[in-house]
């Protein structure tokens, strides 16, 4: 019998010793808030897999720069570590993410949920949070997902227990799944106990958020750069007083969140009565109508809300406004505020609404059509600084339910524990 050629012949194979020094880190959650999209498509839910570990480690990405990521003095060495920790277009990182475990249930449609149109005397409710997905002229209402049950199993290095753990921690508290998660959609749960002792912050009260605060201060690093990303240090976050959890409290705080976003979206706070109908306080329309072209400067207070901004109708100006591409980089800015329904470390749960520090709030230049800059400048004396609205807004708030407590302002001080 003829031998091969040892050219042929394939190599042995190589056992390769299994890694160790890797910690596995679980949780199980379940959503307490319709989730929309997550899917492959566009305003689709998966029913199949409607918790893709792409989209959290994602997440994971996002929240490790928010609180890990403090201490880079610039985003090239943030980026280098993320690359590593997370992995980039080249190269897989060092953390690993599964969904072992997934209950998803059938969708339900939006119409279903919100048949008719809002009422014109207590406003939109909770739809000011999920209006992309209503029926309009080019596609039907979307679907959307209740009550996801599924786990979480995230593989690390030891060297970065601390930082994935803290940013597991910042995802739940501050994040969810699918679409619009700074608008309470997605909202997460946790569903065992002894996780929620270690993941969840204390339950804060009215007369003392000392214990709330110090735990999320202990997520972060106190970080000397500026914020050329997004992060959870120097951070506003107010809390309501908690509740037993139940479906239908959460239901009321995501509603009640509604009615205060849309009276801050107005800027009907403070004596200024909330009227659906009425019009928005905001001086912004007032003062584009009277650029006429070119450059100026202006105080603007939606425009800290997330852009681009579209005003399709009014007198003197119509158009959108979207951030300089020279200044920031993209034609979108994610809002800095997000309102969702929080769970805490004993399972109770309340509203909260956390302002983060984000490079929005240093942005100088906005484009409105294509023939003029504005330039952001200082808001003017006496007048309320749009995101101190936001979390200064509780006296007005308290009429529907929402009793916010102190502002607990996040300074990291990050331990090794």
């Amino acid at each position: 019998m003829r031998l091969l050629d040892a050219a042929l012949v394939p190599p042995a194979p190589v056992w390769n010793t299994p890694e160790t020094g890797l910690v596995t880190i679980r949780l199980d959650l379940k959503t307490m808030t319709p989730v929309f999209g997550g899917g492959h498509t566009a305003r689709e839910v998966d029913t199949v897999q409607a918790v893709r570990p792409s989209a959290i480690r994602g997440q994971l990405r996002y929240w490790w720069r928010a609180t890990a990521g403090a201490r880079f003095a610039n985003t090239r060495d943030l980026y280098k570590e993320e690359s590593r920790i997370f992995g980039n277009t080249d190269k897989a990182g060092v953390v690993r993410v599964r969904v072992p475990r997934i209950a998803a249930g059938k969708p339900k449609n939006y119409e279903e949920r919100w048949p008719g149109n809002p009422n014109a005397t207590r406003g939109p409710e909770e739809r000011v949070f999920v209006f992309p997905f209503q029926r309009n002229l080019q596609q039907p209402a979307a679907d959307f997902l209740d009550g996801i049950d599924f786990q979480v199993e995230v593989t690390t290095p030891k060297d970065y227990v601390l930082d994935i753990k803290n940013a597991l921690r910042a995802w739940v508290v501050f994040g969810g799944v699918g679409s619009r998660t700074r608008r309470g959609c997605g909202a997460l749960m946790i569903t065992t106990p002894a996780q929620r002792q270690e993941f969840l912050p204390p339950s804060p009260s009215l007369a003392a958020g000392a214990h709330t605060r110090q735990w999320l201060e202990r997520l972060v690093f106190a970080g000397a750069c500026g914020p050329d990303w997004t992060k959870l240090d120097g951070a506003g976050v107010i809390c309501d007083a908690p509740d037993p959890y139940k479906p239908e409290v959460v239901n009321d705080i995501w509603r009640d969140l509604g009615n205060f976003w849309s009276r801050v979206r107005k800027n009907h706070l403070g004596k200024n009565e909330y009227k659906p109908v009425g019009k928005t306080l905001w001086p912004d329309h007032q003062r584009l109508s009277e650029v006429r072209g070119g450059e100026a400067s202006l105080v603007l207070g939606k425009a800290y809300f997330g852009l681009p901004i579209i005003y399709q109708q009014g007198r003197g100006f119509k158009g959108q406004l979207t951030p300089d591409k020279a200044v920031y980089g993209g034609e979108r800015a994610a809002s800095p505020v997000i309102l969702k329904p929080l769970m805490y470390a004993d399972g109770t749960v309340s509203a909260m609404v956390a302002v983060l520090k984000t490079p929005i709030v240093k942005l100088k230049y906005l484009k409105a059509g294509d023939n003029m800059n504005i330039e952001v400048s200082p808001n003017l004396a006496g007048e309320v600084h749009p995101l101190l609205a936001v979390v200064n807004a509780a006296d007005k708030a308290k009429a529907d339910s929402i009793l916010f407590g102190n502002l607990l302002q996040v300074r990291g001080k990050r331990t090794n524990d």
